[in-house]
């Protein structure tokens, strides 16, 4: 009995090295790898979000910017058709829509005689800039859109154009 108990010991001692340390240490191993994968996955997801988030903001900018160039009657069918046109040559921005402060007026399609008043915008920046996210309105009825104004125009972006 003597002889015994040291055996079993030794034989409990063996199990542990031999078979259930390497297959902590794998455990081990395998959550450090797990962590740093899903940390570089995570960077890169947010990498392109950015880079598709400042790609729908630059056509946008774009947009107001062509907007902004028509000299005519505002509101009159050729200015609809002159930012129809915008709106056709890029793909992110879905409308644009002149305005008056917050009254919408016109865009490609509508016109409105007295315009529509939009509520206050989710997040504003002096001197000229409104962003309102998730509004429906009479220009899209629903649809939530999200609209970006800046001066006397206003970019129509599909929430969806920010996924991938």
């Amino acid at each position: 009995m003597n002889h015994s108990a040291p055996r079993k010991a030794l034989r409990i001692f063996g199990i542990v090295l031999v078979i259930l340390l390497p297959v902590l240490l794998a455990l081990w191993f395998a959550q450090i790898r797990a962590k740093a994968e899903t940390g570089d996955q995570l960077r890169l997801f947010s990498r392109l979000a950015l880079q598709k988030t400042e790609m729908v903001i630059r056509e946008a900018d774009q947009a107001r910017a062509k907007a902004s160039q028509y000299r005519g009657e505002l509101c009159s069918a050729d200015h609809q058709r002159y930012l129809l046109h915008i709106v056709r040559g890029l793909l992110y921005v879905e409308d644009l829509i002149y305005a008056n402060g917050q009254r919408f007026i016109c865009s490609t399609s509508v016109h409105q005689q007295t315009g529509w008043r939009m509520p206050a915008a989710n997040y504003t920046k002096k001197p000229d800039v409104a962003i309102y996210y998730y509004r429906e309105t009479p220009f899209y009825p629903g649809y939530a859109m999200n609209y970006m104004q800046r001066g006397n125009y206003v970019v129509v972006v599909n929430p969806l154009s920010y996924s991938a």
